[in-house]
């Protein structure tokens, strides 16, 4: 869809078009899924992450400014990269710990067997990934949403002068937001 296109169904929309809207939001579908690919939540499935982009959508073009310069695609992949750091800190609270980290003991006996919890090492090797997923899942919490994006990128293994350059920043400022993401990391898994 061309950049013309994509501006008037952004002001049709505005204006109460859900037609223009729908055909938009159909447009950026790939980008909600392609964020599913990269993020778990969850207890979502596909319909959730498709409506949150529509949620999200509807935000994003009402809040638009096609004035600024920056392309829509952008802005909306942005916030809605925002809104699911935002449902992952959620989930990730303290006090939500024992939901997120529940786990299902028959699921646990068909994965390691019925004996796993005779043998402590044997329990210790198959709880092992959920433990360091858990512990993975803590330390994104932790950042914020340019260290984020800034390491979202960084273990594409994009250079530090790509990352400044898809962020539209400094390289030093792309630097100090790694070294924070690393003392952070570092700290999480102590």
């Amino acid at each position: 869809m061309e950049k013309e296109q994509i501006e008037m169904f952004i002001k049709q929309s505005k204006k109460g078009n859900q037609e223009a809207f729908v055909k938009l939001m159909k447009q950026f579908e790939p980008v909600v899924l392609k964020m599913k690919k990269m993020y778990y939540v969850k207890d979502f499935d596909q319909e959730d992450w498709l409506q949150e982009g529509k949620i999200i959508g509807y935000q994003s073009v009402m809040n638009y400014d096609l004035l600024k310069g920056l392309s829509f695609g952008y802005y909306f992949k942005l916030n809605l990269e925002r809104h699911i750091f935002s449902i992952l800190r959620k989930q990730n609270a303290y006090k939500r710990q024992s939901d997120v980290q529940a786990i299902s003991l028959d699921g646990k006996m068909a994965e390691c067997g019925d004996t796993f919890l005779l043998e402590e090492s044997a329990a210790y090797d198959c709880f092992a990934p959920i433990y360091m997923r858990d512990r993975i899942a803590e330390f994104y919490t932790q950042l914020s949403a340019f260290e984020a994006r800034i390491f979202t990128l960084y273990i594409k293994k994009y250079s530090v002068q790509q990352i400044a350059e898809m962020l539209d920043c400094t390289e030093l400022k792309v630097k100090s937001g790694l070294d924070r993401v690393r003392r952070k990391f570092k700290k999480s898994m102590i």
